[in-house]
């Protein structure tokens, strides 16, 4: 259920109805010291496994991954504000152009950990909900 102050033209954010944060997330927040033992070794392993998908290198944030030719991608990103849209356009562009000509950014450019934050992830799960309550409506119309 989507809030009626939402509806209104600039008063809807997904992010506050379907919030996603990325596994990494709550390690940039809690300090290292505070964190248990076990915390440790996920954190180490969840920070190598950033580390190893290499997006970071070449200025992507996380979501700019996600695969633009599946459908309920394709409706987010399609209802993404426009700053973030060309934002997105602009990230995808240098990176294929760094990669077609085999390089990286500067060390100092590369995506922060502190701001690779999902911001298509609540876009696609307005989706995905919106597409499963008309389904359900649907299946209600059709009995």
């Amino acid at each position: 259920q989507v809030p009626a102050a939402a509806l209104r033209p600039g008063g809807f954010d997904p992010a506050k109805i379907w919030p996603a944060q990325h596994h990494w997330t709550k390690y940039t927040v809690i300090p290292k010291q505070d964190l248990l033992w076990w915390e440790r070794i996920d954190r180490s392993l969840v920070f190598w496994y950033r580390r190893s998908m290499r997006y970071e290198r070449m200025g992507l944030l996380m979501d700019d991954l996600l695969d633009a030719d599946k459908p309920e991608v394709e409706e987010a990103i399609r209802r993404l504000p426009r700053e973030l849209q060309e934002a997105r356009q602009a990230r995808t562009s240098r990176a294929i152009n760094l990669s077609f000509h085999n390089e990286i950014l500067p060390k100092d450019q590369w995506t922060k950990v502190e701001e690779d934050v999902p911001y298509l992830l609540p876009y696609v799960r307005w989706v995905m909900a919106e597409w499963e309550e008309k389904a359900i409506v649907a299946r209600e119309d059709h009995n």
